[in-house]
């Protein structure tokens, strides 16, 4: 890239940036970037959560379907915020880093709570 000023001549301008392109309105929906770490949670967490849940069903238990879909929600916010553009550019600008952790530290857990996963594992554990 020359700097094109009249009078300064033609200097190139050499930039070591190499992260993500600019953020613009479209980077929303086309940056996103797969961790397969929190692919694998993600995907672990809901299947033993559903697997818990046909467990405790099959043994005559009631669970309700507002505990499923807030875990669920949880989970679910917990691959966007990191796997989103929120991830991409959580370390080349300020204002998507503070939502993520905004996000990890306070929203994801309380719908991961809600989801009342331990009392789900209390219902499956067999009394003996």
């Amino acid at each position: 890239m020359t700097t094109g000023l009249p009078g300064v001549g033609s200097h190139t301008l050499v930039s070591a940036y190499s992260g993500p392109p600019a953020l613009q309105n479209a980077s929303y929906a086309t940056q996103w970037t797969l961790n397969p770490w929190v692919l694998a949670a993600v995907v672990i967490g809901a299947t033993l959560y559903l697997v818990g849940i046909r467990r405790h069903k099959a043994a005559g238990g009631q669970w309700s379907i507002g505990r499923t879909a807030t875990f669920l929600s949880g989970l679910g916010l917990f691959a966007f915020v990191s796997m989103s553009f929120l991830g991409a550019y959580e370390r080349i600008l300020f204002w998507p880093r503070a939502v993520q952790n905004t996000l990890l530290i306070m929203v994801v857990p309380m719908l991961l709570a809600l989801g009342a996963p331990l009392t789900l594992l209390l219902a499956n554990c067999s009394e003996r």
